[in-house]
């Protein structure tokens, strides 16, 4: 997995909480701060893709659709 140089402002408290947590299971204050991260952004529900309304329109099906979205966007370069 490449990794990526990043830098954060923390709050002296957080910062030395981290130290301390890092220094206590013997790791890396960079894997203390990915684990942290990572178990936050996987705990936040993740968006779904809302299909309500999709089929109201009966004007193009999907076998037109790739059609009427090249039509549409001509039309939309014209103004």
């Amino acid at each position: 997995m490449a990794m990526h140089k990043t830098t954060i402002y923390l709050p002296e408290k957080l910062r030395l909480d981290i130290e301390a947590l890092a220094r206590r299971e013997k790791r890396a204050q960079a894997e203390v701060i990915r684990e942290a991260l990572e178990r936050y952004i996987a705990s936040k529900p993740k968006p779904v893709a809302s299909f309500i309304g999709m089929a109201d329109d009966d004007r193009v099906s999907a076998a037109e659709s790739e059609d009427w979205i090249h039509e549409a966007w001509a039309e939309e370069k014209k103004h």
